[in-house]
């Protein structure tokens, strides 16, 4: 399961669905294309066979900086969305994925 914490993307594993076990955080940290360099927010996943893709928006202009300072006012471009999308990976019995590695997206 992918969750939205406002701080990153948890993921958690379950055997049972009922029991769940928390794996840490995904796409907490800002990365490196255009409009990525903020945390990434409400994901979805998308599979195709035994490939994954998680889609997720950021908003490149809100920075954790204004997000953290209680003092700050949100102007319009603040509030600008853009989608992202990543392919995910389970490595060692983790879900993981690399928000800067370059990948193809398959029909």
């Amino acid at each position: 399961m992918i969750t939205d914490e406002w701080n990153g993307l948890g993921v958690y594993e379950t055997q049972d669905y009922t029991h769940w076990e928390r794996q840490g955080y995904i796409l907490r940290d800002g990365g490196s294309r255009s409009c990525d360099g903020v945390m990434a927010s409400h994901a979805d996943v998308v599979s195709k066979g035994d490939i994954a893709y998680i889609f997720y928006f950021t908003h490149p202009y809100f920075t954790n900086e204004h997000r953290l300072d209680k003092s700050y006012i949100a102007n319009a471009e603040d509030g600008r969305a853009c989608i992202q999308a990543v392919q995910l990976e389970v490595k060692d019995g983790r879900l993981v994925c690399n928000r800067n590695q370059q990948f193809e997206m398959r029909r």
